[in-house]
């Protein structure tokens, strides 16, 4: 049981001591003028390199591959 308490009182200071770092976290991106909005750029979709889907189908197989070969060893 003593065990038990003693876990208890690590989580709870764990608890508080990361509460404590949090407020002072935020405290400080709110004298920063931190609003709660991170602005990200506009995202742009380009197409894949060929070469980089031919990379990718292969490394797949490959691993399919060496996947067939463990099970049905």
């Amino acid at each position: 049981m003593s065990k038990l308490r003693e876990a208890a009182g690590m989580a709870a200071a764990l608890f508080a001591s990361t509460m404590h770092r949090y407020y002072g976290l935020s405290q400080g991106l709110v004298a920063r003028g931190f609003t709660g909005e991170i602005p990200l750029p506009p995202y742009v979709s380009r197409p894949v390199p060929r070469r980089f889907a031919v990379e990718a189908y292969a490394g797949i197989l490959l691993l399919l591959l060496a996947q067939l070969w463990i099970t049905w060893r």
